[in-house]
């Protein structure tokens, strides 16, 4: 008895991880589902449930915290249960009285004739060439290079936009900057060197003045 227990509880336990994965799989599409069944109950397993069950824990906790998704959609299934779990059709809702549901069902009336009027010319609708889905299907290998060798160029394109900046920069602190310090060290020495005359010529007249 407690074997056919401890199968059932294998069983139950491969197949929540093996909806783990298809959950992942939908969501990140880095692990592939390969197995369609789950595996066969191993007696000899060392693998306690206990275990398996926080692994699995583990693994759900990881996928809410690393998926946006997964996460709202538990904050909606804790708000909102009854989305999760419908009302059967058969079953009339409690919450509103028979008046309220009445007045609810004529003023949806008219939709009932319109939508079964829509379904009807659904049929009626032809169905599409496949060729063109089927053309649409073989050039994906060749979109799929285009948007790669797009990707490249976008590349090379930042990269010679930051080595055009750099050498620009380059060109800037060198010309520019460098040439007018230059000129203002040449502006410097030349203000200079007019003093002196200044000054000795100042000194000859002075002296042949004296003479």
């Amino acid at each position: 008895m407690s074997e056919s227990i401890q199968e059932t509880s294998s069983q139950t336990l491969a197949l929540l991880e093996l909806r783990l994965r298809r959950i992942r799989y939908i969501l990140h599409g880095d692990t592939l589902p390969h197995e369609v069944t789950p595996p066969a109950f191993d007696a000899n397993s060392t693998i306690p449930i206990s275990t398996r069950i926080q692994n699995l824990e583990r693994s759900l906790q990881s996928l809410t915290s690393h998926s946006r998704a997964v996460s709202q959609l538990l904050q909606l299934e804790s708000k909102h249960p009854e989305l999760f779990h419908p009302i059967p059709p058969t079953t009339v809702p409690s919450t509103l009285p028979v008046p309220s549901l009445a007045a609810l069902i004529l003023a949806h009336s008219p939709l009932y004739p319109q939508t079964a009027s829509q379904l009807s010319s659904l049929a009626d609708l032809p169905i599409p060439d496949p060729s063109s889905s089927a053309a649409l299907i073989a050039l994906l290998p060749r979109l799929q290079k285009v948007e790669a060798k797009q990707r490249a160029q976008d590349d090379e394109i930042a990269m010679l936009r930051a080595r055009s900046a750099e050498a620009l920069k380059r060109w800037y602190e060198l010309s520019v900057l460098g040439q007018g310090e230059c000129w203002s060290e040449w502006e410097g020495r030349l203000a200079r060197v007019e003093r002196d005359v200044w000054r000795e010529e100042g000194r000859r007249q002075r002296e042949e003045g004296v003479v």
